[in-house]
């Protein structure tokens, strides 16, 4: 996504990546520690209004500051899609080899656990 935005022309200073996270709640807690590293006083996630419902919970608890933005599909313009460019993007950029996909690495409880961020050490700083 970092590259996605980038290619947009959003300046690479103000996009930042998070690499170790698997889940969402892990993605949403490293990249809240990172962001508090950084000195932003708040953040703002747009999110599906699924997702938005399933992490409420976690970030009102883990992530103080952290707004949810449900994305509402139906508000969204459907003609927007011919008015919207996607850039190329050099995708082998961001291609890790011997890469094996997450339902590959765990079956469904155990990724519906971490899902829930049961793998995420909030001790660590």
């Amino acid at each position: 996504m970092k590259m996605f935005a980038d290619s947009l022309g959003i300046n690479p200073a103000n996009t930042f990546e998070e690499i170790k996270a698997e889940h969402s709640t892990e993605n949403i807690y490293i990249g809240y520690k990172l962001a508090k590293k950084m000195g932003f006083k708040k953040v703002g996630l747009a999110l599906d209004p699924f997702q938005t419902k399933m992490l409420r919970t976690f970030v009102a608890k883990r992530c103080e500051g952290i707004a949810l933005i449900p994305v509402v599909f139906k508000r969204i313009d459907p003609n927007m899609k011919r008015n919207i460019h996607i850039p190329n993007i050099n995708s082998q950029a961001a291609f890790i080899a011997n890469f094996v996909p997450l339902p590959d690495r765990q079956n469904f409880f155990e990724r519906l656990r971490e899902t829930n961020g049961k793998h995420i050490d909030f001790e660590q700083p």
